[in-house]
């Protein structure tokens, strides 16, 4: 076999392997949207149910309290849904704003610092940080 035979099975084979990584992700990808969609609601519904009868402060302790140990992006997503849905219909709550820095687009120094701290011993740190910010969004809404 000559050599430029040779380079092109071997261009043609990781041409195959591409080909195929990428249609197992874009599978993979659609069912995890698909699964994202049906738990959405179910989040939402019980943030609600919790907030109707909670402040704010009682949301985001349950919301810690529920995802405690998870730390994959699904939970990130979900109970971000769950604190949401809790604070919107929650009463306000000023222990919950106790310090927060104010909420700006792009994390500024101090509410890089805020966060590091809030989050420092949970084992659930991408969750907490994504809480971070949404508490500090809703205090800034108050």
């Amino acid at each position: 076999m000559s050599l430029s035979t040779k380079r092109l099975v071997k261009f043609l084979g990781w041409l195959v392997i591409g080909v195929l990584a990428y249609v197992i992700f874009e599978q993979y990808q659609a069912n995890l949207n698909s699964r994202h969609l049906e738990q959405v609601p179910q989040f939402t519904e019980a943030g609600q149910r919790f907030g109707v009868t909670h402040d704010q402060q009682a949301c985001l302790v349950e919301t810690f309290r529920q995802s405690a140990g998870c730390s994959n992006f699904s939970c990130g997503v979900y109970y971000g849904k769950f604190f949401k849905a809790c604070v919107q219909v929650a009463q306000p709550s000023e222990q919950m704003c106790e310090g927060v820095p104010q909420f700006a687009e792009k994390k500024d120094q101090p509410s890089k610092d805020w966060i590091r701290d809030v989050c420092f011993e949970r084992p659930e740190a991408n969750t907490c940080q994504l809480l971070m910010r949404q508490v500090q969004w809703q205090c800034s809404q108050q």
